[in-house]
C-alpha cells in the first residue's frame, strides 16, 4: 500500500486546529503513519492522547472505509483536484451579496478560532530515530476556561502577566502592548496590541528590526493580526474585571456572609472572565452557528440544573476531544474567512487576508508591532454600532459552502503537498481528516440515528438526521454546481478539477469536512448555519466542555457556576451575553482599549 506521507508529501499534518500550523516533518510522518492500513481499530487511537473517535464504543471504532483504497496517492490526487475546484469557486468581492452571511458578523470567525484554541492545544515531540512512535497529545486541560490566555495563571505562565506593581509581589494584570505609527517605528501610547519583545538585527545593513516574540500564553493567538487583537480584547476585558473585582470585593459574600480574603479576588476575576466568555459562546456564537433545533436541545440540557446534561458521546475519558471535531467540524471556520477586511474607517485599512495572516511575530517580525492602519475597530466586526453595521464597510463572515478565500490557497502560506499539486488550507483540512481515519459520514449518521432511536432515556432528544438518499442527493447537487464553476474557470483538463470519477467516489463516501459544508450549503439555511450533523458534533463538544470544570465535579459544577455568576453580578454592571455587551463594558471602564486613531492625522 502506498504511503500517504512519503517524499514530497511530508508535512500534511502539522497540528490540529490552527489557520496555518507548523511542526517538523518528522512530526507529520508520525501522525500520518498511524493512518495507513485497511483495518481501522483502537490501535489508531493510541497515537492520539486525550482524543477519541466520536461515540467510540468501548474505545473501538468500526469504519466503512472513508476514502480508503490500495493506492492512497490517487486519493490525495482526488483531494487535490477537489481543492483546486473549491479555489476556482473563490469568494469575489464584487459578488459579496451572494456569499456574505448576514446572520454572522466576521468577528465570530475569529472568536470561533479563539475558542478552538481553548479546546485543543496539540503538542508533538520530535522523533529521536526511525521506528520510535510519537503520540499526538491534547495539552489543553481546562477547556473553555480561557487557559488560552491565562495559561495556568501567573505562577505557571508568568510571562503573560505584567510585572508586579510597587509594594506588591503578585502578577495580576494580563500584558498589553502598543502599536506604532504607519511610518517609522515610534510607538503610540495606546494599549491596543499584544505585548511583543525580542528585537533582532538582520539584513546586509543590519538596520531592520522587529519584535520576534509575543508574550502570551498561547502563541497560536498571534496567528494573524485579527485574532491577535481579539486576544488583546480579552486581555483588556480581564483587566477590567480584575480592577472591578478588587474594587467591589466588599460586595462579594462568602459562605459565612463575610467577604472572602482579598487574595481570592484574582482567582474569582479569572473565573468571572471565563464565565462571561462561556456565556457569550453559548448565547451568542453557538446560537448563530448551530441548527436551531439542535441548539435548543443542547442549551436546554445545559440549563437544566436538576439533572446531568445528556450527550450522545460519552467517552471513558471525559476530557477527551473527538477527532471528528478537531479534524473536521471545527474547521468550518476556514470557509468563513473573507478575502478582504475593512479593519477600521481610515485609509489604508482595507487589507487582504494574506496580509493579515502574515502580520505576526512568527511570520513577519519586522511588521510588528501592528501599525495604526492594522488596528481593528470592533464596530466593523461585531454589531456594536447600527450605523456601521448597516454600511458597506461592515465585515460579514462568509457562508458555509464549497468555496474559499483565494488567498487560503496561497502556496507561500500553505505549501503544496506534492510537486504537481496545489496548496491550500482546505486541502490540508481534508488530508488531516483522512490521516486521522475519521468516521465515514454513513457510518457516523447510522450510529447517531441508532442511538437516537434506541429508546435510551440517557440520550438527548435530538432531531433525526437525513437518510442516505437525501445526503447523496445534496452531495451530487453541490458537486455538480462546483464542477460547472471549475470547468468554466479551469478549462476541460480533468487533471485540474474534479471529474466524473471523483464525483462518483465522493457521493458514496465524502470526507466528513466536505459533508459538513455541503449539509449547510444545501440545507434550509443555505449556508448561514450548520446542518444537523455538523451542529451535533459541535454542540456535543462545546456544551460538554461548558458543563464541566477541571477542579469541580458532579452537581457541584452548577453550584460553582452560580457562585461565579453571583460574583460577576456584584462586580460588573451586567454579565455580557454577546460580544457587543463585552465591548460595551470595556468601553465603560477602559475606552483607550478600543481606541482607533487616524494614521494620517
Amino acid at each position: 500500500m502506498s504511503s500517504f506521507h512519503g517524499g514530497s508529501q511530508r508535512g500534511l499534518l502539522p497540528s490540529l486546529l490552527d489557520f496555518e500550523d507548523q511542526v517538523s516533518d518528522d512530526g507529520t510522518q508520525a501522525a500520518l503513519g498511524k493512518a495507513n492500513g485497511a483495518d481501522r481499530t483502537v490501535a489508531d487511537e493510541r497515537s492520539y492522547v486525550d482524543y477519541h473517535h466520536f461515540i467510540s464504543p468501548c474505545g473501538r471504532v468500526h469504519f466503512k472505509g472513508g476514502l480508503e483504497e490500495p493506492d492512497q496517492k490517487s486519493t490525495l490526487d482526488m483531494l487535490d483536484r477537489l481543492n483546486r475546484s473549491i479555489l476556482a469557486n473563490h469568494l469575489k468581492p464584487h459578488e459579496r451579496d451572494q456569499w456574505e452571511n448576514k446572520d454572522t458578523p466576521a468577528g465570530y470567525t475569529y472568536l470561533l478560532q479563539f475558542a478552538a484554541h481553548d479546546l485543543v492545544h496539540t503538542s508533538v515531540a520530535n522523533i529521536p530515530s526511525e521506528g520510535v512512535d510519537r503520540k499526538v497529545r491534547n495539552l489543553r486541560g481546562a477547556k473553555l476556561e480561557l487557559e488560552t490566555i491565562f495559561g495556568g495563571g501567573p505562577a505557571v505562565c508568568p510571562h503573560a502577566f505584567e510585572a508586579p506593581e510597587e509594594h506588591d509581589s503578585v502578577r495580576r494584570r494580563l500584558r498589553l502592548g502598543q502599536p506604532r505609527n504607519v511610518q517609522g517605528d515610534n510607538l503610540v501610547d495606546l494599549d491596543r496590541e499584544l505585548f511583543r519583545t525580542g528585537k533582532r538585527m538582520h539584513g546586509k545593513n543590519k538596520k531592520k528590526i522587529g519584535m520576534t516574540d509575543v508574550l502570551i500564553a498561547d502563541p497560536r493567538n498571534d496567528d494573524n493580526s485579527i485574532i491577535a487583537q481579539l486576544t488583546a480584547l480579552f486581555h483588556a476585558f480581564y483587566n477590567v474585571v480584575l480592577a472591578q473585582t478588587r474594587k467591589n470585593w466588599s460586595n462579594v459574600s462568602g459562605t459565612n456572609g463575610k467577604s472572602p480574603p482579598l487574595e481570592d479576588a484574582d482567582v474569582y476575576a479569572r473565573a468571572v472572565t471565563a464565565y462571561a466568555y462561556r456565556t457569550i459562546l453559548r448565547k451568542d456564537l453557538l446560537k448563530r452557528l448551530l441548527d436551531p433545533e439542535v441548539y435548543e436541545v443542547y442549551d436546554r440540557e445545559y440549563k437544566d440544573e436538576g439533572a446531568a446534561p445528556k450527550f450522545l458521546d460519552n467517552p471513558v475519558n471525559s476530557e477527551s476531544i473527538p477527532l471528528e471535531f478537531s479534524h473536521a467540524a471545527i474547521r468550518i471556520g476556514h470557509v468563513m474567512v473573507r478575502p478582504r477586511y475593512k479593519l477600521n474607517p481610515y485609509r489604508g485599512s482595507n487589507q487582504t487576508i494574506s496580509r493579515i495572516i502574515r502580520t505576526s511575530s512568527r511570520r513577519s517580525f519586522n511588521h510588528v508591532p501592528l501599525r495604526l492602519n492594522y488596528l481593528v475597530d470592533w464596530a466593523h466586526f461585531f454589531e456594536v454600532d447600527p450605523q456601521v453595521t448597516e454600511s458597506a464597510a461592515f465585515n460579514w463572515a462568509a457562508k458555509f459552502g464549497l468555496h474559499s478565500a483565494l488567498d487560503l490557497g496561497n502556496v507561500t502560506d500553505f505549501p503544496v503537498l506534492q510537486k504537481s499539486g496545489a496548496g491550500g488550507l482546505l486541502l490540508r483540512d481534508m488530508v488531516r481528516g483522512q490521516a486521522a481515519k475519521l468516521w465515514s459520514v454513513d457510518g457516523l449518521c447510522d450510529l447517531i440515528q441508532g442511538r437516537l432511536g434506541s429508546g435510551d432515556p440517557g440520550m438527548p432528544n435530538l432531531p433525526s438526521l437525513p437518510g442516505k438518499a437525501g445526503r447523496t442527493k445534496n452531495i451530487c447537487a453541490a458537486l455538480k454546481s462546483l464542477s460547472d464553476v471549475a470547468e468554466h474557470e479551469l478549462g476541460l483538463d480533468e487533471n485540474l478539477r474534479i471529474n466524473e470519477s471523483d464525483t462518483s467516489r465522493l457521493k458514496q463516501d465524502p470526507p466528513l469536512f466536505l459533508y459538513v459544508l455541503v449539509e449547510s450549503q444545501m440545507g434550509p439555511s443555505k449556508g448561514t448555519r450548520l446542518g444537523p450533523l455538523g451542529s451535533i458534533i459541535m454542540g456535543e463538544v462545546f456544551f460538554r466542555a461548558m458543563s464541566r470544570h477541571p477542579d469541580v465535579v458532579g452537581p457541584r459544577v452548577a453550584r460553582w457556576e452560580r457562585k461565579v455568576a453571583q460574583v460577576a453580578e456584584g462586580v460588573l454592571p451586567f454579565v455580557p451575553t454577546s460580544m457587543s455587551d463585552l465591548i460595551d463594558i470595556i468601553e465603560t471602564y477602559d475606552p483607550p482599549a478600543l481606541t482607533v486613531l487616524d494614521p494620517l492625522a
